[in-house]
């Protein structure tokens, strides 16, 4: 897919919606296009989730992983949502960063993959990663569409990500003894026994300083209390008190033992405590043939030496953790810039991050 086919096919992408998955036409444009340019796509659906897959052949090398759902648009946006428009050498437009862009370049290296007798490469374009990806990426995984080597095409502005965090979601629920707010002694405050919980989850896993390097938080277990909801009236002792944390656990701690830390610490103030496993965390393995061909391919293409990122979210690496893959992430696009008003990517890494991808499957499969 030449220069000017890839703008064009990204922009039709960035003009269609994407956040309501089941009426998107996405997956059709995808299979369409693959289609014209020789290859034989398929769109596997599970729970109205429609993931578009593809191969070169029946062998199973590399996988390149993307998703072509975006979040919903939440702020006031500055352009029309749909409207995607080049100005100088920049496409906007939303899901530019994260990551329709991506998925492009992926369409055009396995396109390119495909003509040039490439063996081994899986094409896998999923619906919900912005919903955790159990119905794409985790649905596609157990059909088998998983290989030694897996390419990310997550925006990190074509820097190799080094991994991600793995996330668990938990919900605790304090009870207490509701009272007349004038007689608090008469009452227990479920919402005071909801401040203890958070003394302790604090001490244990300390927020970061502003300006820690990414290397430091990276390794460190962190917690975001991100909503709490308790009593019902300001003048009485409210009797219970929710709160949901988010935490972000590096890929050496083991799960278990921060969820048995929890629940101990829920048990210590009579709270009740639920879990939302969201997946494993995953690091690139700088002894892996992945680590040697992404570095190689990254300074071949862009002529710069290769640089690297830390992300601290999850992503869809997660399900291939355990089908022991080596795993990478590079892909086009800021990823500072995702889930914003001002989306945006560069072309020139738009073709470069297609350029890296082919060259890379030409490596693994060598």
């Amino acid at each position: 897919m030449h220069n000017d086919d890839l703008v064009t096919f990204t922009t039709r992408l960035l003009e269609l919606q994407s956040f309501d998955r089941e009426n998107s036409r996405v997956p059709e444009l995808i299979a369409d296009t693959l289609r014209t340019y020789g290859a034989e796509p398929a769109i596997l659906e599970r729970n109205g989730i429609r993931n578009v897959v593809a191969c070169t052949s029946d062998e199973r090398c590399l996988v390149l992983n993307g998703h072509w759902d975006t979040v919903l648009p939440s702020e006031v946006f500055e352009r029309e949502v749909l409207s995607a428009k080049v100005e100088g050498e920049t496409l906007w437009g939303l899901g530019a960063c994260d990551m329709k862009s991506g998925v492009a370049a992926q369409c055009a290296a396995f396109i390119t993959c495909l003509r040039r007798g490439i063996p081994g490469v899986v094409l896998s374009v999923v619906g919900d990663e912005e919903l955790g990806g159990l119905n794409g990426t985790g649905f596609l995984v157990e059909e088998g569409y998983s290989a030694p080597y897996v390419i990310l095409g997550e925006p990190t502005s074509l820097r190799l990500s080094l991994g991600q965090k793995g996330g668990l979601q938990v919900r605790v629920r304090s009870r207490g003894r509701l009272a007349h707010g004038a007689y608090p002694h008469r009452g227990e405050n479920a919402i005071l026994n909801m401040v203890r919980f958070f003394d302790k989850l604090l001490a244990k896993y300390p927020i970061p300083e502003s300006g820690a390097a990414s290397s430091e938080v990276f390794g460190q277990t962190t917690a975001s209390i991100g909503v709490i909801r308790g009593g019902e009236s300001v003048n009485v002792v409210p009797d219970r008190c929710e709160a949901n944390i988010d935490m972000r656990i590096p890929p050496h701690v083991a799960v278990e033992e921060v969820q048995d830390t929890l629940r101990q610490m829920a048990e210590d103030i009579g709270a009740r405590i639920e879990f939302n496993f969201l997946g494993y965390g995953w690091q690139l393995d700088k002894a892996g043939r992945i680590f040697e061909v992404s570095k190689a391919a990254v300074e071949e293409v862009t002529g710069e030496l290769a640089d690297f990122v830390q992300k601290m979210g999850t992503n869809d690496g997660k399900y291939y953790v355990f089908h022991g893959a080596q795993i990478t992430n590079v892909g086009p696009g800021d990823n500072k810039l995702s889930h914003t008003a001002h989306e945006r990517v560069p072309l020139r890494q738009l073709f470069q991050a297609r350029d890296i991808y082919v060259r890379m499957a030409e490596m693994l499969a060598a």
